[in-house]
């Protein structure tokens, strides 16, 4: 089968889950024999025009596309969702009109490049699945204008190019409940969960020295979360928890992965907190330190108020670490209150902090909820995949 798939964005070019994802689809379906070629955003382009990317990933062809530059704001950062330049334009509709594909497989909603990806295929009478990684969220702090702006947006554009869709498949039940309830529905609708971070297990065994040098990270009791700087991911809760935590753990340090939006936020509480010594913020990180610093952690947090799906939960579990997470949809789906995790109520600082200390002063209870990562058998990119390639068949 000859696959086409328009993504977001792609490795090494993302700066969230959403690549890896991407990443271990199509890698699964080169596996099992099928020909693969993604059209990704590239939103590291400065050119108006740009200029398109070819790499060839493990036999995945990649194309990666100039997204326009955002404009500069205060309050919204676009970096990551704007529209496709002139010269991806052109050769996205070449793809798509002269592509012999057997399906065209859109990831993103909301995304521009894939709804524009979307209206070419109803030009050119291309079938086309729809699947939804998570639901956009307006920025709190956009004006009014944006709002009502993206709000319509969602409404009349996006249920129109989903709602054309041959199928439409989410990562999560509640995901797929949450796109029922915006009105975003398809004739076929199918909850297709994502798999384990594949490359987790490609780490070389000096980087975990390496790493914990480079960090002043020894003899420190280790809390990491990562993932993309958002207002949605919660990374505020966990610093504004960890006064409370160094108060009864000293050497206690968190370690926060990955960019975004809301780092200049997460700074001023850190800054205010006086917490330099206690929360590091590290940036972007490759997939090696990434299992560096998943192996050194004593805990993971997931302290995110809103979450699709949560590629970092599946990770954190096949590294066999104990998780403490708000009890938010599809988390709950996964962790087990007390078995393979602690649930605290969304937004909840003080439970937040408490959930931490006590795995952090508990050793058995740390090594009871490590070892009670059974539930991530369940999620296997194999499995995914012929689930993707059934929905195929059958659109």
């Amino acid at each position: 089968m000859r696959v086409l798939m328009v993504t977001p964005e792609y490795p090494p070019k993302h700066v969230g889950g959403g690549g890896i994802v991407y990443k271990s689809i199509a890698r699964e379906f080169r596996r099992l024999g099928h020909e693969v070629t993604v059209l990704a955003g590239d939103f590291s382009n400065r050119s108006l025009i740009g200029k398109i990317n070819y790499v060839n990933d493990g036999g995945v062809n990649v194309f990666f596309l100039p997204l326009t530059p955002a404009p500069r704001t205060k309050n919204v950062n676009l970096a990551t969702c704007t529209p496709p330049t002139i010269s991806a334009l052109a050769f996205l509709t070449y793809k798509l009109a002269r592509g012999t594909y057997d399906i065209i497989h859109l990831h993103g909603v909301g995304h521009p490049l894939i709804d524009i990806a979307a209206i070419l295929c109803m030009v050119f009478r291309k079938h086309y699945v729809f699947t939804c990684h998570g639901i956009p969220k307006s920025p709190e702090k956009a004006g009014l204008i944006f709002h009502s702006v993206f709000k319509a947006y969602l409404a009349m554009l996006e249920r129109f190019v989903v709602g054309k869709a041959k199928a439409l498949t989410a990562v999560s039940h509640s995901l797929l409940e949450e796109c029922v309830r915006k009105g975003l529905i398809s004739r076929r609708m199918v909850v297709i969960p994502n798999g384990p971070n594949p490359d987790l297990n490609n780490m070389e065994p000096k980087l975990i020295e390496k790493v914990e040098g480079k960090h002043s990270l020894t003899s420190k009791k280790l809390i990491f979360s990562v993932g993309r700087l958002a207002q949605t991911k919660g990374f505020q809760y966990l610093i504004r928890a960890m006064p409370h935590v160094i108060s009864k753990i000293p050497d206690a340090i968190a370690v926060i992965a990955g960019t975004g939006p809301y780092r200049s936020e997460l700074e001023r509480l850190i800054n205010e907190g006086n917490l330099q010594h206690h929360v590091k913020l590290v940036g972007w990180i490759s997939e090696e330190e990434k299992a560096a610093f998943y192996q050194l952690a004593q805990v993971v947090v997931i302290p995110s108020t809103y979450e699709p799906f949560g590629i970092i939960l599946l990770e954190a579990l096949t590294m066999h670490k104990p998780i403490v997470a708000f009890n938010i949809s599809p988390i709950s789906e996964t962790i087990n209150n007390g078995v393979n995790g602690l649930l605290v109520p969304s937004g909840n600082v003080e439970k937040l902090a408490d959930a931490i200390i006590q795995i952090l002063t508990n050793s058995n209870l740390r090594l009871r909820l490590a070892s009670n990562t059974y539930s991530v058998s369940s999620f296997r990119w194999g499995d995914a995949a012929r689930k993707y390639l059934h929905v195929y068949r059958n659109s």
